[in-house]
């Protein structure tokens, strides 16, 4: 049986994380979409944190796999990729400080205090895209969802021929030292936390 390169396995499984993060992404649109969900709505802003998030999760540095090539991303769109990205970084996964948009020349993580009539309040201030952006990143996903399914399709020929026979569930393995590529999965349980 011929086995998986490293380099195999390694691209297979950003792929597979990639698929899924693309799908979740395309489903959080989706629920946006059709509740007419807006800036304002208690779950607009969980909600798009966790698009942007999902959205970077394979762009981003992954102890032992790497991450996503930038070139997957199509020319066309990329300035929907790198408008992600940057709000993922400045504002949905981190709060930078200092996340100053360029474009704007404002603070995207701004503390504001309002005094009136001698009481203060407090309000954080952040950009928010318009939910015409929500379209858009769902279109940037359909497309990257195409890409990295022929990846893993492409993989998945080459799979074929060296998969385990015994029925079970098997392990995709990453470490560079093992001798297969499979290993039976260990009771781990359902996944839940």
């Amino acid at each position: 049986m011929n086995e998986l390169s490293l380099e195999e396995r390694v691209n297979l499984w950003q792929m597979l994380h990639a698929l899924d993060c693309f799908q979740h992404v395309d489903r959080v649109c989706s629920f946006i979409q059709e509740n007419a969900i807006t800036n304002g709505h208690p779950l607009y802003h969980s909600l798009l944190t966790s698009l942007y998030v999902l959205y970077g999760r394979p762009f981003k540095k992954s102890h032992g796999v790497g991450r996503l090539p930038d070139d997957i991303v199509p020319k066309e769109l990329r300035h929907i990729h790198d408008d992600l990205i940057l709000h993922r970084d400045k504002i949905f996964a981190h709060t930078d400080v200092n996340g100053i948009w360029e474009e704007e020349d404002m603070n995207l993580n701004q503390v504001e205090l309002t005094v009136e009539n001698g009481f203060c309040s407090w309000r954080i201030r952040t950009v928010q895209p318009m939910p015409e952006r929500v379209k858009e990143f769902q279109t940037l996903c359909a497309e990257l969802v195409k890409k990295v399914e022929y990846h893993i399709n492409k993989l998945n020929r080459k799979i074929g021929r060296c998969v385990p026979h015994t029925n079970g569930i098997y392990r995709l393995v990453l470490d560079k030292n093992a001798p297969v590529a499979f290993e039976p999965e260990q009771n781990y349980g359902d996944g839940n936390l």
